[in-house]
């Protein structure tokens, strides 16, 4: 706590801390404070005299939220006093005044500096100093949702926290909980087909059952197959067992004469039967591995058969086997056939390829082995029902987490934007319930492929395994946020997850059914038409922004265009970009940040005062930090140290605005720099030379020195493009000098430059020839973002503190006054 003020309130001046205060915001009074000082009433004000504050007028920007901490009531006049010095609509004319002075510990500061440090040090006693943090907090937390509606629906995913705030939106929520329909569609509609067809038969009844060879190990297909390759074959009915391996005895009703015909060999019951699933016995004769059938069709029909029919014995002629392996339906020996079986099949999770109504069974075109065994040896079974882990771990479990993570989340979303704040801090974050949900997706399919290849069915292992993969890119991009640095990573990731998804699909249907459109990913089509309407939309958003600022930037360029072509423009353009490369920045070697000092060992105890400002650099040391024992090294920064605190920020921010001030009226003074001056008679503001008017009271207290930047800007650009960094925000104290020619701009760099007072640390020359102006517009300027290194900053902590000056021509001040609110609407299209 600085000397003055921490003195001020042991004196007892007259501010009484006992008093109450009305619950509204705290504004700056002044375009160069925090808080102009927690007034209490004005009749207990330090000074009795009346005079005219030297000060600016009434507040430019309110740093401070309503604060919630219920206080008395006093009296109406006096409520409306206080309310009056809170918010900074006080006027000029007050009866009270900061002298300034010596402090205890013996730094001189000025009247507003001794006004700004008191401020501080009573909204450290009122409890209220960590204001800024607390709603960072909430911002962070997503407590507070007041930021996600501020920028357009395409700039939202490239945000901070981008899943979490499309969660918040209006369409997103409406898309989401479609997502969830979906889902739960897809898994209701499977469990019924499960449930439909596992207690009972899966096709029939028939009298006829037929497996017909098309491809055998050997590669022969078509008119090259002179045999089934089978030396037995039947179908299985509701004990799933063979007719001569039930336990319960030989089924008479499965008692088939099974015959060969051509490729075929064919079951026929005495009755109509249905079946199961299907057994077969390889062939008899030893050395006949290579006939064995590596895929084939099962067909069944009620029709009879006419077997002296020429179609019974003949191949068909086709290019690739799989050519036969995609028919539903076939005519062979005067018969109609349906197809109840193949070598390979998987499970629908929606009707089947039958079409509605139809089985959930996709047979698919893909070749098995059968047993090198010979003849009974070689015997294998084929059950068309799953068992439950089977289908439910695959086909039932993922719905169901999907479409609660979809519902929960939009719903979070929604109920977290319409109810009271403190009611919607207990509601889970909407991202944080759709990842879960969505890990349970990921982690329920990984195990149907673990106990599949467990059970040796190794080829479906794998594709469920391969579904998995794209499947975990969504939960990792649902909890992620993005790296602050304007790159989408969110998005990014989506299309990747887009693309391996309808790739692995694509590769799926190649192996399955040899055509990469056979069938297509839901999960990877609702992907894609989200990346794309995220891109089109982002796309939108930056042809609207270009297009508010379409007019503004045609006049920075006429102004551009007007200083080249003038006399001498292009050879002090070149001056300035001669200049400003000789200054090699000579600040730290780490990125341009806010970053907190370096700390020192604490001194012995037995030396004295003296040794200890010498500890410390020269500069004073308060007491209470010689009592903490805490010593820090003035102008030493610590690169491995980022400041964390936006109240530290701003505070820092306060002190160093206050002396940027004073810098800038000197670099103004040597350079015939310009600034914004007030009319007298309420009229508009103007650019005044500061070299005319500083030696006119009257005319330097009406001169508009920069505002700090508004804290809900900075929370907002920390939420849309800086990771919740409160380091990278580089502006919060910020100054401007305009300038008649760009000589004098120049002019005014290298008084910036050759000043003790400061220290560079980035210059960005918006002025020179490659300088690409559609980044910002046409805007141009020289921005130099430096440190105040003098005496009294180094004693006041801010040192470290980067600040911003720009420097700029007349005319594009005067442009970009006026057109600002265009400036915001575009800034908030983009989502910067």
């Amino acid at each position: 706590l600085p000397g003055t003020a921490s003195e001020s309130l042991e004196r007892g001046t007259g501010f009484d801390l006992a008093a109450p205060l009305a619950p509204q915001p705290l504004a700056v009074n002044g375009t160069s404070r925090l808080v102009g000082a927690v007034k209490a009433y004005p009749s207990l004000s330090r000074s009795s005299k009346s005079v005219v504050s030297s000060k600016s007028g009434a507040s430019d920007v309110q740093v401070m939220e309503p604060i919630d901490e219920r206080c008395g009531t006093p009296d109406s006049q006096d409520m409306q006093k206080v309310m009056a010095w809170l918010n900074g609509v006080a006027g000029e004319d007050r009866d009270y005044e900061w002298d300034g002075g010596e402090t205890s510990w013996g730094l001189a500061v000025s009247g507003e500096m001794e006004e700004l440090l008191e401020g501080l040090c009573r909204m450290s006693a009122l409890g209220i100093s960590d204001f800024l943090d607390r709603r960072f907090d909430d911002v962070r937390k997503d407590t507070d949702v007041s930021f996600n509606n501020t920028s357009s629906l395409g700039s939202v995913i490239y945000s901070t926290q981008p899943v979490n705030a499309l969660l918040r939106r209006r369409p997103v929520q409406l898309f989401v909980l479609g997502l969830s329909a979906v889902f739960c569609r897809g898994l209701l509609i499977s469990k019924f087909s499960y449930d439909r067809y596992v207690d009972g038969f899966a096709f029939g009844p028939f009298t006829h059952y037929r497996l017909e060879t098309v491809l055998t190990r050997n590669g022969a297909y078509g008119h090259g197959i002179s045999g089934p390759g089978l030396s037995d074959f039947g179908v299985l009915g509701l004990s799933k067992c063979s007719s001569q391996g039930d336990p319960l005895g030989p089924d008479d009703a499965y008692d088939a004469v099974v015959s060969t015909h051509g490729r075929s060999i064919v079951a026929t019951y005495p009755e109509k039967v249905g079946m199961t699933g299907w057994y077969l016995s390889t062939g008899a004769s030893e050395g006949s591995q290579d006939l064995d059938p590596a895929y084939f069709n099962v067909w069944a029909t009620n029709d009879p058969l006419v077997i002296g029919n020429v179609s019974c014995g003949q191949g068909q002629d086709v290019s690739h086997w799989w050519e036969e392996a995609d028919a539903q339906d076939t005519t062979w020996c005067g018969a109609k056939w349906s197809k109840v079986g193949a070598s390979s099949w998987r499970y629908s999770t929606s009707e089947g390829r039958a079409g509605p109504g139809g089985p959930f069974w996709h047979f698919v075109q893909a070749p098995v082995g059968l047993p090198q065994e010979r003849g009974p040896d070689g015997f294998q079974s084929f059950l068309l029902f799953p068992a439950w882990w089977e289908f439910d771990f695959n086909w039932v479990l993922p719905d169901i987490f999907g479409s609660i993570g979809f519902a929960t989340s939009a719903l979070a979303g929604f109920a977290s934007g319409v109810l009271p704040r403190h009611i919607a801090a207990w509601l889970p974050m909407p991202h944080h319930l759709l990842g879960c949900c969505l890990i349970g997706s990921v982690c329920s399919t990984l195990l149907h492929s673990a106990l599949l290849l467990a059970h040796g069915v190794s080829a479906s292992a794998m594709v469920s395994f391969t579904a998995s993969i794209p499947m975990a890119f969504v939960p990792f991009c649902v909890l992620m946020a993005n790296a602050g640095n304007s790159k989408p990573l969110v998005l990014i990731i989506l299309w990747c997850y887009a693309f391996l998804e309808n790739a692995r699909q694509a590769c799926v249907s190649v192996a399955f059914f040899h055509s990469p459109f056979s069938e297509v990913s839901l999960p990877g089509i609702f992907g894609l038409t989200f990346v794309v309407l995220a891109t089109l939309l982002r796309l939108k958003a930056l042809w609207s922004s270009t297009r508010i600022l379409r007019q503004t930037r045609l006049r920075y360029d006429a102004l551009w265009k007007q200083l080249w072509n003038s006399e001498g423009g292009q050879e002090s353009i070149q001056q300035l970009e001669r200049i400003v490369k000789t200054m090699v920045v000579r600040d730290f070697n780490c990125p341009c940040r806010q970053y907190n000092r370096r700390r020192a060992g604490a001194p012995p105890s037995q030396m004295d005062v003296d040794a200890d400002d010498a500890h410390n650099g020269g500069a004073p040391i308060h007491p209470l930090f010689r009592d903490l024992d805490l010593f820090t090294i003035p102008d030493a920064v610590d690169t491995s140290s980022r400041v964390k605190s936006c109240n530290q920020l701003f505070c820092q921010a306060a002190i160093a605005n206050l002396l940027l001030i004073d810098r800038l009226k000197e670099w103004a003074d040597v350079s015939q720099g310009l600034f914004w001056e007030a009319s007298a008679e309420g009229g508009k503001r103007a650019f005044v030379k500061w070299s005319d008017v500083k030696g006119s009271v009257g005319a330097a207290r009406r001169i508009h020195w920069s505002p700090m930047k508004r804290h809900e800007r900075c929370i907002e650009k920390m939420v849309r493009s800086y990771d919740n960094d409160p380091s990278r925000l580089l502006d919060i104290s910020r100054g401007s000098i305009a300038f008649e020619s760009l000589g004098d701009l120049t002019e005014c760099l290298e008084a910036i430059w050759a000043d003790e007072n400061v220290v560079v640390s980035r210059i960005t020359n918006r002025m020179g020839a490659d300088f690409k102006s559609d980044e910002t517009g046409g805007y141009r300027d020289v921005s130099i973002n430096l440190r105040l290194v003098s005496p009294e900053a180094q004693a006041l902590g801010a040192e470290l503190h980067v600040c911003e000056v720009q420097l700029l021509l007349k005319g594009y001040a005067l442009l970009r006054s006026q057109d600002y609110l265009g400036y915001v609407r575009a800034r908030d299209w983009r989502g910067s």
